[in-house]
């Protein structure tokens, strides 16, 4: 969710065995990516692994919620 995300580039390495969970949605703000960025990210990363063996996860689970970013139960 930030310039040093970085490019897809390294999945042209993984195996064709092999399932790659996208972590592409945020979990440092309470709003929502529109669903048109996610499209383009993944359509991104579709260019290197095939779509049906992608998958759509939080960028990096909860954890730092509590100390960094401010979200609420309620967000």
């Amino acid at each position: 969710d930030d310039a040093r995300s970085g490019s897809f580039e390294a999945l042209g390495h993984v195996p064709g065995d092999k399932t790659v969970v996208l972590g592409l949605v945020t979990t440092k703000s309470p709003r929502l990516e529109p669903p048109e960025t996610l499209e383009a990210r993944i359509r991104e990363a579709a260019a290197r692994v095939p779509l049906e063996r992608l998958a759509l996860s939080p960028q990096c689970g909860f954890a730092t919620s509590v100390l960094g970013s401010g979200l609420t139960p309620d967000d």
